[in-house]
Protein backbone atom coordinates (compact mmCIF):
# COMPACT_ATOMS: atom_id res chain seq x y z
CA UNK A 1 0.00 0.00 0.00
CA UNK A 2 0.98 3.50 -0.76
CA UNK A 3 2.29 5.97 2.14
CA UNK A 4 -0.23 8.39 1.80
CA UNK A 5 -3.05 6.03 1.41
CA UNK A 6 -2.04 3.34 4.86
CA UNK A 7 -2.19 7.34 6.77
CA UNK A 8 -5.57 7.99 5.38
CA UNK A 9 -7.17 4.31 6.19
CA UNK A 10 -4.82 5.05 9.93
CA UNK A 11 -7.55 7.90 10.03
CA UNK A 12 -10.34 6.93 8.64
CA UNK A 13 -10.62 3.53 10.56
CA UNK A 14 -11.13 4.31 13.91
CA UNK A 15 -13.80 7.16 12.89
CA UNK A 16 -15.48 3.90 11.10
CA UNK A 17 -15.17 1.73 14.22
CA UNK A 18 -17.09 5.09 16.08
CA UNK A 19 -19.68 4.80 13.47
CA UNK A 20 -20.20 1.01 13.65
CA UNK A 21 -20.40 0.88 17.74
CA UNK A 22 -22.58 3.90 17.68
CA UNK A 23 -24.93 1.94 15.16
CA UNK A 24 -24.17 -1.81 16.85
CA UNK A 25 -24.73 -0.18 20.47
CA UNK A 26 -28.02 1.31 19.69
CA UNK A 27 -30.28 -1.37 21.28
CA UNK A 28 -28.34 -1.28 24.31
CA UNK A 29 -28.18 2.31 24.71
CA UNK A 30 -32.42 2.21 24.00
CA UNK A 31 -32.78 0.04 26.96
CA UNK A 32 -30.20 2.30 28.87
CA UNK A 33 -32.61 5.37 28.41
CA UNK A 34 -35.90 3.20 28.86
CA UNK A 35 -34.23 2.26 32.48
CA UNK A 36 -33.25 5.64 33.21
CA UNK A 37 -36.59 6.72 32.58
CA UNK A 38 -38.15 4.26 34.75
CA UNK A 39 -35.97 5.11 37.37
CA UNK A 40 -36.76 8.76 37.39
CA UNK A 41 -40.40 8.07 37.07
CA UNK A 42 -40.31 5.91 40.03
CA UNK A 43 -38.00 8.25 42.07
CA UNK A 44 -40.33 11.00 41.85
CA UNK A 45 -42.97 9.27 42.58
CA UNK A 46 -46.40 10.12 44.60
CA UNK A 47 -45.98 6.74 46.07
CA UNK A 48 -43.42 6.90 49.32
CA UNK A 49 -42.83 3.37 49.28
CA UNK A 50 -42.14 3.22 45.39
CA UNK A 51 -39.56 6.37 45.74
CA UNK A 52 -38.03 3.62 49.06
CA UNK A 53 -37.89 0.88 47.08
CA UNK A 54 -36.35 2.37 44.11
CA UNK A 55 -33.40 4.39 46.85
CA UNK A 56 -33.03 0.84 48.43
CA UNK A 57 -32.25 -0.94 45.01
CA UNK A 58 -30.03 1.43 43.73
CA UNK A 59 -26.73 0.04 45.44
CA UNK A 60 -27.93 -3.25 44.61
CA UNK A 61 -26.63 -5.43 41.75
CA UNK A 62 -23.80 -6.54 39.72
CA UNK A 63 -22.48 -4.82 36.69
CA UNK A 64 -24.85 -2.24 35.47
CA UNK A 65 -26.09 -1.71 31.36
CA UNK A 66 -23.97 1.71 32.01
CA UNK A 67 -20.86 0.07 33.52
CA UNK A 68 -21.36 -2.56 30.31
CA UNK A 69 -21.65 -0.19 27.56
CA UNK A 70 -18.78 1.98 29.25
CA UNK A 71 -16.12 -1.22 29.96
CA UNK A 72 -16.70 -2.88 26.33
CA UNK A 73 -16.20 0.62 24.36
CA UNK A 74 -12.98 1.02 26.52
CA UNK A 75 -11.93 -2.22 25.37
CA UNK A 76 -12.76 -1.96 21.97
CA UNK A 77 -10.77 1.00 21.47
CA UNK A 78 -7.94 -0.42 23.17
CA UNK A 79 -8.08 -3.77 20.95
CA UNK A 80 -8.73 -1.50 18.01
CA UNK A 81 -5.81 0.77 18.32
CA UNK A 82 -3.47 -2.11 18.77
CA UNK A 83 -5.19 -4.00 16.11
CA UNK A 84 -5.03 -0.91 13.69
CA UNK A 85 -1.16 -0.84 14.46
CA UNK A 86 -0.98 -3.79 12.72
CA UNK A 87 -0.96 -2.29 9.49
CA UNK A 88 1.89 -0.59 9.66
CA UNK A 89 4.33 -2.32 7.77
CA UNK A 90 7.14 -4.14 9.26
CA UNK A 91 9.81 -1.90 6.63
CA UNK A 92 9.04 0.69 8.57
CA UNK A 93 11.51 2.84 10.05
CA UNK A 94 11.12 4.31 13.95
CA UNK A 95 10.23 7.59 12.62
CA UNK A 96 7.71 6.49 10.25
CA UNK A 97 5.89 3.72 12.50
CA UNK A 98 5.75 7.10 15.17
CA UNK A 99 4.08 8.96 12.05
CA UNK A 100 1.79 5.98 11.39
CA UNK A 101 1.03 5.79 15.60
CA UNK A 102 0.53 9.40 15.37
CA UNK A 103 -2.09 9.48 12.66
CA UNK A 104 -3.75 6.81 14.54
CA UNK A 105 -4.20 8.82 17.81
CA UNK A 106 -5.26 11.82 15.36
CA UNK A 107 -8.20 9.34 13.89
CA UNK A 108 -9.14 8.46 17.03
CA UNK A 109 -9.52 11.88 18.49
CA UNK A 110 -11.25 13.31 15.27
CA UNK A 111 -13.39 10.67 15.89
CA UNK A 112 -14.45 11.80 19.26
CA UNK A 113 -14.84 15.28 17.67
CA UNK A 114 -17.39 13.61 15.73
CA UNK A 115 -19.22 12.27 17.86
CA UNK A 116 -17.83 8.83 18.20
CA UNK A 117 -17.59 7.01 21.47
CA UNK A 118 -20.16 9.32 22.78
CA UNK A 119 -20.14 7.51 26.34
CA UNK A 120 -16.28 7.83 26.42
CA UNK A 121 -15.53 11.10 27.86
CA UNK A 122 -11.95 12.70 26.77
CA UNK A 123 -10.31 11.28 29.84
CA UNK A 124 -10.78 7.94 29.45
CA UNK A 125 -10.28 7.82 25.81
CA UNK A 126 -7.40 9.21 26.27
CA UNK A 127 -6.17 6.61 28.64
CA UNK A 128 -7.49 3.80 26.19
CA UNK A 129 -5.60 5.24 23.71
CA UNK A 130 -2.35 5.32 26.00
CA UNK A 131 -2.85 1.68 26.82
CA UNK A 132 -3.26 0.62 23.26
CA UNK A 133 -0.28 2.58 22.19
CA UNK A 134 2.02 1.07 25.01
CA UNK A 135 0.76 -2.19 23.44
CA UNK A 136 1.06 -1.19 19.91
CA UNK A 137 4.81 0.18 20.99
CA UNK A 138 5.25 -3.73 22.42
CA UNK A 139 3.79 -5.53 19.28
CA UNK A 140 5.56 -2.83 16.94
CA UNK A 141 9.26 -2.91 18.94
CA UNK A 142 8.98 -6.66 18.77
CA UNK A 143 8.09 -6.81 14.74
CA UNK A 144 10.58 -4.52 13.89
CA UNK A 145 13.64 -5.42 15.69
CA UNK A 146 12.56 -9.01 14.28
CA UNK A 147 13.84 -7.94 11.00
CA UNK A 148 16.82 -6.62 12.15
CA UNK A 149 17.93 -9.71 13.64
CA UNK A 150 20.94 -11.23 11.48
CA UNK A 151 20.30 -14.46 9.66
CA UNK A 152 22.61 -17.37 10.83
Amino acid sequence: MGFVFRHLLLFFLPIALAIGLHLATAPLRRELHRQSGVFLRDLFSDDPDLVRTTLENVGQGGISLSEGLDWGLRAAVVIAFTGFSLLIPKSASSQSAVNFLTTLCVGFGFAKLNGGFAELDWADLGLCLITGLCLAIVGLNRRLTSLAKPVS
